[in-house]
C-alpha cells in the first residue's frame, strides 16, 4: 500500500513433487492479466523449479559422493588391524580429519564388569582422559545410549533440558564443548560401546551427517569384533 502498487501477482515456483518458493509480479498501475500472459508467468515459475532442482539433486548428489568417500576412507583405516586400540585410534583419527570436530572418544564395555572403559581418545587431555575412564551402565548418557541402542544429539549442551538430567557433571560442557553426540556401537545389533563426538562451536548436526556418522559407528563395531574374535583366539591358541 505505501509503495503505491495496484497490481498483484504470485505464482509458485514448484514442480510436481516440490515446492520451491514462490515468484511475485506487481506494478503500480491496475492491470489483468491475458490468458496468454498467465500461461508465460507460469512457464517462467515451472523453468525457475526444475533449475532449483537441478541443482538441488546436483548438491544431493555431491553430499552423497563426499560422504562415501568418508565412509571409504574410515572402513579402509579401521580394516588394516586386527588390534582393538589401533582400531579405535584409526577410526577417531580420520573422523575428526574428515568431520571437522573438535575431539571424539570411544567406550567400549569393559567383559568383566558393568561399566563402560574408555579405549580411545582425541582432544582431550590425558588428565581429563583419566578422569573419564570408566563409566557406568546405569547412569548418565553413555549409559542411555548403551541401553537403548539410540544416538543422542546436543547442539547445545548449556541449554539442553534432557543432557542436564543425565549428566550432573555437565562432563562435555566443563570441557569447553558446546556440541556434542553420541552412537552406539554395535555388533551383530548387539552393543558393545558408544562413539561420542564434540564441537566447541555449537553445531548443527544435519540428517545425512548423523546417517553417515552411525554407519561410521557400524564400521567400528564390525572392526572391534574382529579384534575381539582375533584376541581369543589367540588366547586359545596360547592356551593349546
Amino acid at each position: 500500500h505505501r509503495a503505491k502498487l495496484s497490481f498483484f501477482a504470485v505464482f509458485p515456483i514448484k514442480t510436481e513433487s516440490r515446492v520451491f518458493g514462490v515468484i511475485l509480479f506487481n506494478a503500480r498501475n491496475s492491470r489483468k492479466l491475458t490468458s496468454d500472459e498467465m500461461r508465460l508467468l507460469t512457464s517462467m515459475s515451472e523453468h525457475l523449479a526444475v533449475g532449483f532442482e537441478k541443482a538441488s539433486l546436483f548438491r544431493q548428489s555431491e553430499t552423497r559422493s563426499q560422504q562415501l568417500s568418508v565412509l571409504n576412507t574410515i572402513a579402509a583405516a579401521v580394516s588394516q588391524s586386527l588390534n582393538l586400540e589401533v582400531v579405535l585410534n584409526e577410526a577417531i583419527e580420520k573422523m575428526i580429519a574428515a568431520l571437522h570436530f573438535d575431539a571424539s572418544w570411544i567406550y567400549i564395555r569393559d567383559p568383566s564388569g558393568d561399566e563402560l572403559r574408555l579405549k580411545a581418545y582425541k582432544g582431550i587431555d590425558e588428565e581429563m582422559a583419566r578422569s573419564m575412564d570408566r563409566r557406568k551402565l546405569s547412569t548418565g548418557v553413555s549409559g542411555r545410549i548403551f541401553n537403548t541402542g539410540e544416538r543422542m544429539v546436543f547442539e547445545d549442551v548449556q541449554n539442553d533440558l534432557e543432557y542436564k538430567k543425565l549428566t550432573s557433571r555437565n562432563m562435555v560442557g566443563s570441557l569447553g564443548f558446546s556440541s556434542g553426540a553420541g552412537f552406539p556401537i554395535k555388533a551383530k545389533h548387539v552393543v558393545i560401546g558408544v562413539l561420542h563426538l564434540a564441537n566447541r562451536a555449537k553445531r548443527h548436526f544435519a540428517p545425512d551427517e548423523l546417517q553417515l556418522i552411525e554407519s561410521i559407528a557400524q564400521e567400528i563395531g564390525v572392526a572391534a569384533e574382529n579384534a575381539r574374535l582375533f584376541e581369543q583366539v589367540n588366547q586359545k591358541t596360547a592356551e593349546l
